[in-house]
């Protein structure tokens, strides 16, 4: 019953740990860059990581406090090997769940890494400037599904504007479009040139104009030339 109770704490104290690391790093990383000595290290900070230094830190001090409180253990011998213990059934258990996971998701053809989909379109010219991110609609379809895209900005860059958001990919399938919804403009449609299990990326892809505009192709002539100034680029992660 001792090793059952610490396990569970261990599992909540590695869970609160988590989610503690994942809302003190935005507060770490803005008050850092207030401070012009070190205000570089912001890009040095990984989230992912201080997620998983603060779930370690919590699963260690829940699984000492168990062994500690409930099972009234005091010395370091004991502490260290039996807390060992429940460490490593807690990490098997983990990994083994998991798996299972991955296994169950790869079954119904879902991405079980969770990964999403970065991108910034250029907006044409012609069309009017959107005054809030509300303006812009922007929808991932493919043959399995439909998001709704985050758009997290508009921002203007030498008179251009250009949308900034993410989207997740749910589903493995290597037919994916980007729909694009403007006030008063046609829906222009992108064919994401990614694999159905893409791998991530560092660095935005090259720019890359729109395949079609309200269910029209955006080119003419035998070259191919684009005649709509809209563009998209992405990266995965």
């Amino acid at each position: 019953m001792t090793y059952l109770i610490a396990i569970i704490a261990g599992i909540i104290g590695a869970v609160a740990g988590w989610y503690a690391g994942d809302a003190a790093v935005p507060s770490l990383v803005d008050s850092m860059a207030l401070l012009p000595d070190i205000g570089q290290i912001k890009s040095m900070i990984d989230p992912g990581v201080a997620r998983e230094v603060a779930a370690s830190v919590g699963l260690l001090i829940a699984v000492w406090l168990a062994l500690r409180i409930y099972a009234g253990h005091r010395t370091f011998r004991a502490l260290a090997w039996r807390g060992l213990a429940v460490i490593l059934a807690v990490v098997t258990l983990t990994v083994g769940t998991a798996r299972v996971g991955a296994v169950v998701f790869d079954q119904f053809g879902m991405n079980a890494g969770a990964l999403s989909v970065a991108f910034e379109i250029k907006l044409p010219v012609t069309a009017a400037m959107p005054q809030r991110p509300a303006d812009v609609q922007v929808e991932l379809s493919t043959d399995k599904n439909q998001t709704i895209a985050m758009v997290s900005e508009i921002a203007r860059e030498r008179d251009v504007a250009i949308v900034h958001g993410t989207v997740p990919i749910l589903f493995k399938t290597a037919q994916r479009e980007i729909l694009l919804s403007l006030p008063g403009e046609p829906v222009r449609t992108f064919r994401l040139r990614l694999l159905a299990s893409p791998m991530k990326n560092a660095e935005f892809g090259p720019w890359q104009g729109a395949d079609a505009a309200d269910g029209g192709p955006t080119t003419s002539g035998r070259n191919g030339k684009t005649v709509d100034e809209v563009a998209i680029r992405y990266l995965v992660y």
